[in-house]
């Protein structure tokens, strides 16, 4: 204890960092549409966006990691959960890592456990919208198709 107080001590920068993973935490864990299941290390914030119909389930020893600092490969974004379809659901599993990567679900995607997910990686269960019909222009306007994933 008396070693982890003169880390800070000396490398106030560290104790910053290490108490604002703790609040992004905290409210992650009072978030109604999120249920955590045993401890999770956040590191720096993810952005995470699980809309009022949509539901989020983190497992036990879970690490959501958005800091570019001790990281082999440079990152410039945070973590990002997007659940943002009717009944969308992303579950992610025990002892899971995931590094500055973007998962969005309009139905289903369920991360296993002992999962490592890779910086950059992009995991959608979804088109975001139809590719192909006579009129390409109004291909904004549509949500296109979405089966359920599971990785691990």
């Amino acid at each position: 204890m008396f070693l982890k107080l003169a880390h800070y001590l000396m490398h106030p920068s560290n104790f910053i960092r290490a108490l604002m993973n703790k609040i992004y935490a905290f409210k992650l864990k009072t978030h109604p549409r999120v249920d955590v299941r045993g401890p999770v290390l956040l590191k720096k914030k993810p952005c995470i966006d699980i809309r009022r119909w949509s539901k989020l389930v983190i497992g036990s020893n879970v690490t959501l990691n958005s800091d570019n600092k001790g990281h082999h490969i440079n990152m410039f974004s945070a973590a990002k959960l997007f659940a943002d379809r009717k009944d969308a659901l992303i579950a992610i599993g025990n002892n899971t890592r995931i590094n500055e990567t973007c998962i969005h679900a309009y139905k289903s995607i369920t991360i296993g456990n002992n999962c490592l997910i890779a910086s950059t990686c992009q995991i959608f269960d979804g088109n975001a919208h139809d590719l192909s019909f006579p009129h390409v222009e109004n291909r904004i306007y549509t949500t296109g198709p979405s089966s359920p994933s599971y990785r691990g």
